[in-house]
């Protein structure tokens, strides 16, 4: 009889208990437990036992109901994508839903933590291989049997384009404090919304916007528009034709540095094949700065008169150093301030080779750093070419009769000079030096025959070609990137002066005429524009003194 009270008092237990269900039903299918329990028990090993078998029964009980917080059930969380947009570089923004069907009273309670993912993948059934993370705190408060629905996009980056991408949103939803991890309620398995697809569109190249529109060398230029690279390489900008550096690119915007001297022109963006202008940009030169670095002062001669020092001309080497010629010497002004003198005596006349202390020049008139570093010049009254190691170890004649004046095509020292004045070098290694006083352009061969390559020795203008020009004395010369010449010239004793221009093949034609200074020296910056005291000529593209 106590056998059966006992045995039924303990399925009155199971029975009641919800989950406890299951126990029931593992003990009835064993028989062994069965005959276990049916066994004869003394009073305080029946008290233990049913002691044991109601706080199992609580505690799946409780484990039914709770969420986190003793009591509660679980609030039905559902996810969804509403829609996918896809932006200008290779993005897109997905709209999601998310909906919470509250079984509980959480009115009085504070904000609820959420936490979501959106996976995208491009095969579909395959193992997800992107992901876009976020972790937000909403103030979501609902009472029971209610319904809160919350609206929100992410943007997810670095899309392929040509591509079809599965995307898909899943998260985390509970207590701030006490976050749940809930995998959709009933209506939504494992807590992913429904897959949606897009195929990702190939974005046009464009440019919609450059700000500022002027500005100087190394200025920030903000370019925005569409189909830009985020690699900052992958973009090509180029000012006027003149390539920028991109210091920062996104798929939407570029951020570049204005380059040297871009002058007016288009703006071009190019990535990979494509390419596309954005307007004009206004370059804005960089205001000059004038400073002395040296001064002529003069010097006392034999007769106890000042004798005052004439810098004839001035040119820069590899390594930006002013070479000066004055007064016979040749002096290297180095960036850090230091003058040295690399060959000749100042105020001292003649015509001596030998090392740079030794050597002597007589109103030497130019200078050029050539193709090999040496120094080249003109030296005037002693009518011969002079080579000057820029060490000041050597000083070398190697064209003309020194101190004897003529005209005489040759080589070495058979050449005569007439005053030669100034000197250029072509590209391919040749000299070009103005004979002033033979009115004519002589040309040093790279095998060191010296020819007539323009002029026919008259005292005029006439244009032509080699020797049928007539191009007065040459008073200074520069050479372009294009191996043109551009010469100063004038006729004595009017001074009239005119620019001229001879091609490589020995063409001269007049490109300006006015009564400029009678030395106007001419020097040539990196844009082939053409600079003197009297002038400026920019003479690129075209001829505009």
């Amino acid at each position: 009889m106590g056998s059966l009270i006992r045995n039924g008092l303990f399925v009155i237990i199971l029975r009641k208990c919800i989950l406890f269900k299951s126990l029931y039903i593992f003990v009835t299918r064993y028989r062994r437990l069965v005959k276990f329990i049916s066994k004869p028990i003394k009073p305080m090993k029946r008290l233990l036992f049913f002691t044991f078998a109601i706080a199992i029964g609580l505690g799946f009980w409780s484990c039914d109901k709770d969420d986190g917080t003793t009591g509660y059930k679980r609030d039905q969380v559902e996810w969804e994508i509403t829609g996918i947009k896809q932006i200008p570089g290779r993005m897109a923004v997905v709209s999601c839903k998310m909906k919470i069907v509250y079984l509980n009273d959480r009115s009085g309670e504070p904000g609820n933590y959420i936490y979501r993912k959106i996976d995208f993948w491009t095969c579909f059934d395959t193992d997800t291989s992107f992901s876009h993370e976020k972790e937000t705190t909403w103030n979501i408060r609902g009472i029971k049997d209610g319904v809160t629905e919350v609206e929100f996009s992410d943007t997810v980056e670095n899309l392929d384009v040509s591509t079809t991408y599965y995307f898909k949103i899943h998260g985390q939803f509970g207590l701030c404090d006490t976050p749940i991890l809930n995998y959709g309620g009933t209506t939504l398995s494992q807590g992913y919304s429904p897959t949606v697809k897009m195929a990702v569109e190939k974005p046009v190249l464009a440019v919609s916007s450059i700000a500022p529109l002027t500005g100087t060398y190394r200025d920030t230029v903000t370019i925005k528009g569409a189909g830009f690279s985020k690699v900052c390489a992958d973009n090509k900008v180029l000012f006027n034709g003149m390539e920028a550096t991109v210091a920062k690119a996104y798929y939407d915007s570029l951020k570049v540095l204005v380059p040297k001297k871009a002058g007016a022109g288009e703006v071009t963006v190019k990535v990979g094949s494509e390419s596309t202008s954005g307007g004009k940009f206004d370059y804005v030169h960089e205001p000059y700065v004038v400073y002395t670095i040296m001064t002529c002062p003069g010097i006392l001669n034999d007769f106890g008169k000042i004798e005052y020092d004439y810098l004839y001309q001035i040119t820069v080497d590899g390594n930006n150093n002013v070479i000066a010629l004055m007064s016979n010497t040749i002096i290297k002004i180095s960036q850090d301030g230091k003058f040295i003198t690399i060959a000749g005596q100042r105020g001292v006349y003649g015509c001596k080779d030998g090392n740079g202390a030794t050597a002597l020049f007589s109103n030497s008139r130019g200078i050029i750093v050539d193709n090999g570093g040496d120094y080249i010049v003109t030296d005037g009254s002693n009518h011969c070419i002079r080579r000057v190691k820029a060490d000041g170890s050597s000083v070398l004649t190697f064209s003309g009769e020194i101190g004897k004046s003529g005209y005489e095509d040759g080589v070495g020292g058979f050449v005569k000079y007439n005053v030669p004045t100034c000197i250029a070098q072509s590209s391919t290694g040749e000299y070009f030096i103005a004979d002033r006083d033979n009115r004519r352009i002589r040309k040093y061969g790279n095998d060191g025959w010296v020819s007539t390559f323009a002029g026919s020795g008259k005292d005029e203008f006439v244009e032509g070609q080699g020797y049928k020009a007539s191009i007065g004395e040459p008073k200074s010369m520069v050479r372009d990137s294009k191996d043109n010449l551009f010469v100063a010239s004038s006729t004595y004793p009017h001074g009239f002066t005119r620019i001229l221009k001879i091609t490589p093949s020995g063409v001269v034609s007049i490109l300006s005429q006015s009564t400029f200074a009678f030395y106007p020296n001419l020097t040539i910056d990196g844009q082939d524009n053409i600079y003197s005291k009297d002038f400026t000529c920019t003479l690129n593209p075209q001829v505009d003194c």
